[in-house]
């Protein structure tokens, strides 16, 4: 009998194990095959024996995904107590499956099982971790992100560079040594801008940027700039 492993599309690479060659084609005779994905997607692939007779057996129909290593980002995390943040997820299979979060120290940092929104309970740290399940429970590949929780302790404004040319707007915000920026925001419900010389620097502030980042527009000489938590 001639058993033969068909494969539809070329994002598997087929091995056949007996002589330790490597069978691009679509048609490899082995009773022993392992393949190995080369591209990302998703082909079929069925088994045929051919008897002495000269008829066919056909195998069913089974899908085979190849898809990219799962990652989580950000790769790493830095939030304040009682604030909030959304990681997302890269690659993974999409076919069958489906997300699951989880957090080691639920204590220190509790996270919605299917959406990956991460509320900062305590001082500390943790792992973050993502599945992907099959209906059945079965867990196809994970990945795993360290987040930290800390309360602030110093902050600055982030200007790039310094220096504005006159008649230009950029915009300024808060950023601390480790903490993501929204560490900062909701921990406040208000700021308080300063400038040392208006009529250096004139400060624009739309109601929906208040809270988070304020515009500088440049005039000549140079000025200094406050920010208070209220």
């Amino acid at each position: 009998m001639d058993i033969q492993l068909n494969v539809k599309d070329e994002i598997l690479e087929v091995l056949q194990k007996k002589g330790l060659g490597t069978h691009t084609e679509s048609k490899v005779s082995a009773s022993l095959i392992v393949m190995r994905g080369v591209s990302v997607g998703v082909t079929d692939i069925y088994v045929s024996v051919s008897s002495r007779t000269g008829h066919d057996v056909v195998s069913e129909m089974r899908k085979i995904e190849v898809y990219e290593p799962l990652s989580l980002h950000p790769e790493g995390l830095v939030l304040a107590p009682g604030t909030q943040s959304v990681v997302w997820v890269d690659g993974g299979p999409t076919i069958g499956v489906f997300k699951r979060f989880g957090s080691s120290n639920q204590t220190v940092v509790s996270v919605h099982g299917l959406v990956g929104m991460l509320e900062a309970n305590f001082p500390g740290n943790t792992s973050i971790t993502v599945q992907m399940v099959t209906q059945g429970g079965r867990v196809v590949c994970s990945a795993m992100m360290d987040v930290f929780v800390q309360v602030p302790v110093s902050m600055h404004l982030n200007i790039k560079g310094g220096q504005l040319a006159v008649g230009r707007q950029m915009s300024v915000f808060p950023v601390g040594s480790q903490e993501d920026l929204f560490s900062f925001y909701q921990l406040c419900t208000s700021y308080k801008w300063t400038v040392e010389d208006p009529q250096v620097l004139t400060l624009l502030m739309p109601e929906i940027q208040r809270k988070q980042m304020l515009l500088i527009h440049g005039h000549l000489q140079q000025a200094a700039i406050q920010l208070q938590r209220v």
